[in-house]
């Protein structure tokens, strides 16, 4: 799974760095939070009885000429409509970027939370909650990432090499 994710930052990076560099360093950042649910939190398939493998949010800002951009990963099954649109505006205000330079990609194939606040509400006009996703954990999970893309801008690093590998 996280190859898949190397080769893609990989490939991003090569072909962001040319326009990014401009008379400025191009630096990286990278963060990574805890996403595992709590106990009772509602799955695709299940609540969650127990957390056998942690879930991880991670990811990294690429700044350099222009707005930073986000690169970011979640190991959920998804976040839709409202819910990818408000990690995508926590992250960019966190990153001092705009919504429409962050990414924010599912990578869960199999049980795992996901998130839909438009779903969330609709469901809620009928009575029915926490049944479909556990909004509190998914804001909670949200303002972790906005706090870990705040706290890795300080570790910045800059980018002289792009090297590739295959194992």
């Amino acid at each position: 799974m996280f190859k898949r994710l190397a080769i893609g930052l990989g490939l991003a990076i090569l072909f962001l760095v040319p326009p990014l560099m401009g008379s400025e360093a191009l630096t990286v950042a990278v963060f990574e939070i805890d996403a595992s649910p709590p106990i009772g939190t509602p799955l695709a398939y299940d609540p969650t009885t127990a957390v056998e493998s942690p879930l991880s949010l991670r990811g990294l800002v690429l700044k350099g000429q222009g707005s930073p951009i986000v690169l970011c990963t979640l190991d959920w099954i998804g976040l839709s409509n409202g819910c990818l649109q408000s990690f995508r505006q926590a992250l960019a205000e966190a990153a001092g970027t705009t919504a429409e330079r962050v990414a924010v990609h599912a990578l869960h194939q199999h049980d795992a939370p996901r998130c839909d606040f438009t779903t969330d509400a609709l469901l809620a006009q009928h009575g029915i909650s926490q049944e479909f996703s556990d909004t509190a954990f998914a804001k909670d999970v949200e303002l972790r990432a906005a706090r870990a893309v705040r706290e890795s801008l300080k570790q910045a690093q800059p980018i002289s090499h792009l090297g590739l590998g295959q194992a």
